[in-house]
C-alpha cells in the first residue's frame, strides 16, 4: 500500500512540475510580444541637451611671469547659469568630481613639485603668459570648454591645458622634474 502511494505522489509531483512549466513558457511567450520599440530614426540632438560654458562676466588679464600652475574656475554667474542648463544631480556630480580632482593636483603639487607656484583665478577671462623664453601668449578662458581646469607654464615653452585625471604625468612631462 505504501509503495502505491508513493507512485500516486511522484505521478501528481510530475504532474504539477508539467503544469507550472507550461504556465511559466506562456508567461514568457505572452511578455516576449510585447510592444518594445526602439526608433532607429531618432536625432541624437533631441535626447541629448549640451551645456555650454557661458562667457565670463569679467574682462581682465591676468598676467603670469613664471613658471606656474594655473587653476581657473567659473565666476558666480558663470555657476549660475550652468546650474540652470543642468539637472541638478548632473550639476552636483560635475561639481564634486572638479572639486576633487583640483583637490588632487593641489596635493601633488605641494607634495612633489613645492618650487611650482599654484595661481588660483575666478574674476579673470584672459590669462597672458610671459617670460624671456617665449613671446607672450594670451589664453581666453571663454574659448577652453572645460568648466574648471589647469593651465601649466613652466617658462621656458608654450602653456598647456592640463588633463587633470593624468596630473603626475602631465606636471612631470611639463617641469621635467623628478618627484622629491
Amino acid at each position: 500500500m505504501d509503495g502505491l502511494i508513493n507512485v500516486f505522489k511522484m505521478k501528481l509531483g510530475i504532474g504539477l512540475v508539467l503544469v507550472c512549466w507550461s504556465l511559466l513558457a506562456l508567461s514568457c511567450k505572452e511578455r516576449s510580444s510585447g510592444n518594445l520599440s526602439i526608433n532607429s530614426n531618432a536625432n541624437p540632438a533631441d535626447t541629448v541637451k549640451l551645456v555650454t560654458k557661458p562667457p565670463s562676466s569679467f574682462q581682465d588679464t591676468l598676467h603670469v611671469k613664471e613658471s606656474a600652475a594655473v587653476f581657473f574656475h567659473p565666476d558666480s554667474l558663470q555657476l549660475y547659469s550652468i546650474r540652470a542648463q543642468m539637472d541638478s544631480v548632473i550639476y552636483k556630480s560635475l561639481t564634486h568630481e572638479l572639486h576633487y580632482q583640483m583637490r588632487n593636483a593641489r596635493i601633488v603639487l605641494h607634495k612633489f613639485y613645492p618650487s611650482v607656484p599654484i595661481i588660483e583665478t575666478t574674476n579673470h577671462r584672459f590669462i597672458q603668459f610671459q617670460s624671456d623664453s617665449i613671446s607672450s601668449v594670451v589664453i581666453d578662458i571663454n574659448s577652453i570648454k572645460d568648466i574648471s581646469g589647469i593651465i601649466l607654464f613652466n617658462g621656458h615653452s608654450q602653456p598647456h591645458l592640463t588633463d587633470m585625471m593624468n596630473i603626475d604625468t602631465e606636471l612631470g612631462a611639463c617641469f621635467q622634474l623628478k618627484k622629491i
